[in-house]
């Protein structure tokens, strides 16, 4: 099932999973794929071979994989590169030269890009990543980093390393909705090690008790030392 407003425009080579819901008049171009409980809102054009993952949130008039111009040619106009598109009729009387762009945008898997943003083609931004509002991304992004601003840069991580590492590994987002539910989504620690594989539960526990025992141990030092001065 998928949820598309009438106002949309979806290439028929668009791949979208289910569900997938668009607000508004969205645009998304051909050869593109929209995941599975991701939405986009009203405004927001996806231009061609753009990879979108899995329950991204994206805000109002974005663009995704927006084409760029050259900017080191006498002119950044495509009458140069690509006439025909552009003012069709005109491009046997002027030279056309190739202007090579990156093939592809890839958003992962649980983005939050904000409302008005704009990235760049050939962006990748990694899963759990988050795009402020007004940002122009022109370079990739890490998993779990927020960045903001024109050109966006590093603002911070979202969780630890530790936190960040085990995400990953959960890759939670392939799941069955059945097998990531939690009682709280909050407490980011509890819900990952509901998330791991057994084997990784058990690495974490432990790893866990062993820092424990650490704090311990280092507490009970202290005390000691302080007694015997």
């Amino acid at each position: 099932m998928t949820f598309i407003s009438k106002a949309s425009w979806i290439d028929p080579t668009v791949k979208l999973g289910e569900p997938v819901r668009t607000w508004g008049s969205v645009t998304i171009k051909k050869g593109s794929s929209v995941g599975r409980f991701s939405f986009l809102n009203s405004g927001t054009m996806v231009f061609p071979d753009t990879q979108i993952g899995k329950f991204c949130s994206i805000g109002r008039k974005c663009e995704i994989g927006a084409f760029s111009h050259p900017v080191d040619w006498i002119s950044s106009s495509p009458v140069f590169y690509n006439c025909k598109h552009h003012f069709p009729g005109y491009e046997d009387r002027i030279t056309q030269e190739a202007f090579e762009r990156p093939s592809k945008t890839i958003i992962g898997h649980d983005v939050w890009i904000g409302s008005l943003s704009i990235i760049l083609k050939g962006v990748k931004i990694g899963n759990g990543a988050i795009v402020a509002g007004g940002s122009v991304v022109t370079k990739d992004v890490e998993p779990y980093t927020i960045v903001g601003g024109v050109p966006a840069k590093v603002i911070r991580k979202r969780f630890s390393d530790e936190q960040i590492a085990n995400l990953k590994k959960s890759k939670w987002w392939h799941r069955p909705l059945e097998e990531i539910n939690a009682e709280s989504w909050s407490d980011i620690d509890k819900v990952i090690e509901g998330l791991l594989p057994e084997e990784e539960r058990l690495n974490m526990e432990s790893g866990s008790e062993s820092k424990t025992k650490r704090s311990l141990r280092s507490r009970l030092g202290a005390a000691w030392r302080s007694f015997i001065k």
